[in-house]
């Protein structure tokens, strides 16, 4: 099938048995239509029409009108085509666009939990409520003294008066004060940062 359309007009037309020729209008040789390849078509063609068609060549070597439509009449086939693929290129964008944004919000979501956990188990109480619930206690006096390395001030709550007090290594009682995180006691790497926190110099 020609995939260029043609255009001629309609010379012969037997509606009762429907169909009739065409004549080309760069060409000699009749084409023939039958009034099946009307389908888009609002009325019946009469004799004069001005037809838009594609041309199919048969094995024996006639030819007929494919795809037809009645200038005036109906849109072109080739017109509708464009439509129906502009369509369908819609949908298909649209669907695209949404899967796509969904892809990105989920992204989102995952970095923003992974950056959460980050920042909540690097945080010293949060270290110590993990050793203290969940680490066997090996484990969990190796991430323990990992961090007394880094962060030596103890942030103690004290039995009597519940006051935050924070002890520095050189205090007399700092070997003997232990921090558990389960009482809201801590470590801080500053005095500025256990002062900033609340917490108070303990007696020396």
């Amino acid at each position: 099938m020609d995939s260029l359309f043609r255009k001629g007009k309609l010379t012969v037309w037997k509606d009762s048995q429907g169909f009739g020729f065409i004549q080309p209008d760069k060409e000699k040789k009749a084409v023939f239509l039958h009034i099946s390849a009307l389908k888009g078509s609002s009325r019946r063609p009469k004799v004069g029409d001005i037809i838009l068609y594609r041309l199919v060549t048969e094995s024996g070597g006639k030819v007929r009108a494919t795809n037809a439509s009645i200038l005036g009449d109906t849109l072109q086939p080739a017109v509708v085509g464009q439509k129906q693929a502009f369509k369908k290129q819609k949908q298909v964008f649209k669907a695209q666009r949404k899967t796509n944004g969904l892809l990105e919000t989920f992204l989102r979501l995952i970095g923003a939990a992974i950056a959460l956990t980050i920042i909540v188990i690097e945080s010293k109480p949060a270290v110590e409520l993990i050793q203290n619930r969940f680490l066997s206690p090996r484990t969990a006096d190796v991430r323990k003294a990992a961090v007394e390395q880094a962060c030596s001030i103890k942030g103690n709550v004290s039995i009597d008066s519940g006051k935050k007090l924070y002890h520095l290594p050189s205090m007399e009682d700092y070997a003997t004060t232990n921090i558990e995180a389960v009482h809201g006691e801590r470590w801080f790497c500053t005095e500025a940062e256990a002062i900033s926190e609340g917490w108070h110099k303990a007696p020396k």
